[in-house]
C-alpha cells in the first residue's frame, strides 16, 4: 500500500511486491519515504515564499 501512493517507478513497485523479505522491503521503502518527505519540505518552503511575495509585493527573509 505504501508503494502505491509513492511517486516511484512501476518497476520498483513491482520488485517490492516480489520481495519475500519484509525487512528488505521496509528498508527500501524507508529510503523512498525520506526522499518524498524532503521533496515535500522543499515544496512547502517554496509555497511559503510564493505566498509572501504575492501578499504585499515585498519579501523579507526570516519573516514567517
Amino acid at each position: 500500500m505504501v508503494s502505491y501512493v509513492l511517486d516511484i517507478a512501476p518497476e520498483t513497485k513491482q520488485s517490492l511486491l516480489e520481495m519475500t523479505s519484509t525487512t528488505e522491503r521496509l528498508k527500501i521503502l524507508e529510503v523512498h519515504l525520506e526522499e518524498t518527505v524532503e521533496r515535500l519540505i522543499a515544496q512547502i518552503a517554496q509555497d511559503k515564499i510564493r505566498h509572501k511575495v504575492r501578499g504585499n509585493g515585498h519579501y523579507t527573509p526570516g519573516n514567517n
